[in-house]
């Protein structure tokens, strides 16, 4: 009953603002403060905004604006593989995919193709990625990025690979004997 109450107050006075808004959801982390999450059209001073809600709701008012990744994963929704979308169900965060990843599977074509429901590139195409498999490898975050610990997992790949050498290395060397230089003197 609250969380309705709630969403139709912040809704009323959004329209009331004329404020180019969308207001996604709100939690309520104790009873003294709630936390409302917006999508933002264009950049505009809540401040006012926030005041109002204040004052109608009686409680401290935290407003977050959520990007479009941020909003798929608090929503959900189905992805393309017909299973519950991975940043809702798995991910801590969503992760940031750069152009790099549709380069590096080898993807060409309209961006649009390998898009989600967020409308921006999918996280699916990390999943293939070195770095990625490596970072779940070593059972760290997903959301880390290897750039601090970057260096460790590199020595420790580096090390596992120069000890997979040396075994492949041991079991195909063949015994060289010394060969043994014989003298026979000519007389």
């Amino acid at each position: 009953m609250e969380k309705k109450y709630y969403l139709k107050t912040i809704n009323k006075l959004r329209d009331d603002y004329k404020l180019p808004i969308q207001v996604i959801d709100t939690f309520q982390p104790d009873s003294g403060s709630i936390e409302i999450y917006l999508k933002q059209f264009d950049k505009v001073d809540l401040r006012g905004f926030k005041r109002d809600v204040e004052a109608s709701l009686g409680l401290s008012v935290t407003l977050q604006t959520l990007g479009p990744r941020e909003i798929t994963a608090l929503l959900g929704g189905i992805g393309r593989c017909e299973q519950p979308l991975c940043c809702h169900r798995w991910l801590e965060k969503p992760l940031n995919v750069n152009t790099e990843a549709t380069m590096a599977e080898g993807l060409n074509g309209i961006p649009k193709d390998y898009t989600g429901i967020c409308g921006k590139l999918l996280c699916c195409l990390l999943y293939e990625n070195d770095d990625f498999k490596l970072e779940c490898a070593y059972g760290e975050g997903i959301r880390k990025k290897l750039k601090t610990e970057s260096l460790e997992v590199q020595k420790k790949v580096e090390e596992a690979r120069r000890q997979e050498l040396t075994k492949h290395e041991e079991n195909t060397k063949i015994e060289k004997k010394p060969r043994r230089v014989v003298r026979r003197f000519v007389r």
